[in-house]
């Protein structure tokens, strides 16, 4: 039997007509449609790309990614739910793009029993909003999978 999985491919730009405040670091996305995700369901990050469009370099740190729909871990005296941290080493000056293929991704339980609007931000090391992506002009793309267990 094929396990029940699915794949979304969430931008800071989706939905942007319906929740205005949108940034790179933190965003909504209505994923037009509610999946129901009876028993237990388990959320990955598999992809994640910031597409920059002002002229400077991040500065070189860890960088975190959450979502409102997996369950929270314990992080730096707090429980967030982190689904992936990375080490950001800057991008190439040519194509203006920081991209990460997650090779190992971690995978946690998820929340809401159903799902139609999730939510990702973005953090630095100190729990900060990340400069190179505060820009309503630059473009922050993720891809989920969410699969049955």
């Amino acid at each position: 039997m094929a396990k029940q999985q699915y794949i979304l491919h969430l931008s800071s730009k989706d939905s942007i007509n319906v929740f205005p405040d949108n940034l790179p670091s933190d965003f909504t996305v209505d994923i037009g449609k509610t999946l129901q995700l009876a028993g237990n369901w388990q959320v990955e990050l598999l992809s994640f790309k910031c597409c920059l469009t002002k002229d400077q370099d991040p500065e070189r740190k860890n960088l975190y990614v959450f979502t409102d729909i997996a369950e929270s871990s314990y992080m730096k005296d707090n429980y967030l739910p982190v689904i992936a941290n990375f080490y950001l080493d800057g991008y190439s000056n040519k194509k203006k793009i920081i991209e990460r293929v997650v090779e190992h991704p971690h995978s946690l339980a998820v929340v809401p029993f159903a799902v139609q609007r999730i939510r990702i931000y973005i953090k630095d090391q100190d729990l900060n909003t990340p400069s190179f992506c505060s820009h309503r002009s630059e473009r922050t793309e993720v891809t989920l999978r969410l699969f049955r267990k």
